[in-house]
């Protein structure tokens, strides 16, 4: 990789041409049933996704540009949007592999398996965040905006009974409303790039 990269767009296309060319020469050597399969339900997509993950996650040099990126970017009235509310909680239990988007005021904190949780209201509803973030900079009655994961619970998981709803949200960022601070997981940094752009990532 070169060494006077500026950004993480300069090193997408140069991604995407090895990949592409790589790619290319496993479809040479495949035979038919073996190329039906590579190409099915999408699973060249999920393999590139995966990859880029990876790749923004252990490179080091990929992952300080993304920061820097991520800094660069202005905050603008279209910047960490939501889409999920307390009216859209009973609707959205099939959709665990999606990312959501949720706006509220922190009620408090409870720590499950060594792991930190989040008790955030959403209206007159509330759910848990779990996440690896340091809460330290959340505290009570904060208004947030979360980025995550939505989990389902299963009947036997004892996190059920410190939920209103069968699910909890795997906190990817944090963002604070009033003082404009940002904190987000190693790893996730593209996503919360998009989110702070003003889109929902996929």
């Amino acid at each position: 990789m070169r060494d006077d990269l500026e950004s993480y767009s300069e090193i997408k296309p140069e991604f995407n041409k090895c990949y592409d060319k790589e790619f290319n020469q496993i479809f040479n050597i495949v035979d038919a049933d073996e190329h039906e399969i590579l190409v099915k339900d999408g699973a060249l997509e999920k393999v590139k996704n995966s990859i880029v993950q990876t790749f923004n996650t252990k490179c080091e040099k990929v992952n300080k540009l993304i920061k820097s990126e991520i800094e660069s970017i202005k905050v603008t009235q279209k910047s960490y949007p939501t889409n999920l509310d307390e009216t859209d909680f009973y609707e959205v239990l099939d959709n665990s592999r999606e990312i959501f988007a949720l706006e509220g005021i922190v009620m408090g904190f409870r720590e499950t398996e060594n792991t930190p949780n989040l008790k955030l209201k959403v209206g007159n509803n509330y759910i848990w965040i779990l996440s690896s973030i340091d809460y330290d900079f959340v505290k009570k009655e904060d208004r947030i905006k979360v980025l995550g994961y939505l989990i389902p619970l299963k009947n036997k998981n004892f996190k059920k009974s410190l939920n209103q709803n069968n699910f909890q949200i795997l906190g990817l960022g944090i963002y604070k409303i009033d003082s404009k601070e940002l904190k987000f997981m190693s790893g996730s940094e593209s996503q919360i790039m998009n989110w702070k752009k003003g889109e929902i990532p996929e």
